[in-house]
């Protein structure tokens, strides 16, 4: 969970939560990375991008973004992308996760977010909790606090620039709606996670 100190003023460079949040997806990402790439056989590794692609479909559905991003960005990860005969072999054999993965690039591959950001909007306001991708939250963070200065001059004098603090207080205050909605999953999509769970168990 965010709070203002981890964004705004002298401890936001620093902030041990942020960086935290941030570690967990990147140890997501590498999972799938490693997890592709550890299969040896082009046909088990197709199988395997095919889970991933199922996972992070899951992840999105369930409206945890963060990690349905963090999981695309280890399936689209160059080192797993350069595998051709491997990508061939998956869209030939497995049409549908291709047809999904084509659709999540769809939605992460906008460096702004616009896709996913207007995803992640109509979920909350369908009242539906949801974890938004850190790497958005910042993003639009800094948007924000670089579309202003820190001051303004007004007759040779340095004043506070009030209009840059009311903006990025209304990016703090739409961080916080996101939190407030309680992330508990109802019996139908914890269904769901058992059922992944399953399959992974099952595709190894």
């Amino acid at each position: 969970r965010l709070v203002p100190q981890d964004l705004v003023g002298k401890t936001a460079a620093k902030s041990s939560n942020k960086k935290m949040l941030a570690r967990h997806a990147e140890c997501v990402t590498f999972w799938a990375i490693a997890s592709i790439l550890h299969v040896v056989q082009r046909v088990k590794r197709a199988r395997r991008i095919k889970f991933m692609v199922r996972v992070a479909n899951v992840l999105l559905e369930l409206g945890n973004f963060d990690l349905f991003y963090a999981v695309y960005l280890g399936i689209a990860n160059s080192s797993v992308l350069r595998m051709k005969q491997t990508w061939k072999l998956f869209r030939d054999k497995h049409r549908r996760s291709a047809s999904l993965f084509d659709q999540h690039e769809q939605l992460c591959k906008d460096m702004h977010f616009g896709r996913l950001r207007a995803l992640v909007r109509d979920r909350h306001l369908q009242g539906k909790p949801c974890i938004p991708p850190m790497p958005m939250l910042l993003n639009e963070f800094e948007r924000r606090a670089n579309a202003y200065n820190d001051t303004m001059d007004k007759d040779g004098v340095k004043l506070i620039n009030m209009a840059k603090r009311m903006n990025l207080a209304q990016a703090l205050e739409q961080i916080k709606a996101y939190q407030r909605l309680a992330y508990q999953l109802p019996a139908k999509e914890i269904i769901q996670v058992r059922e992944a769970r399953a399959v992974f168990n099952g595709g190894r």
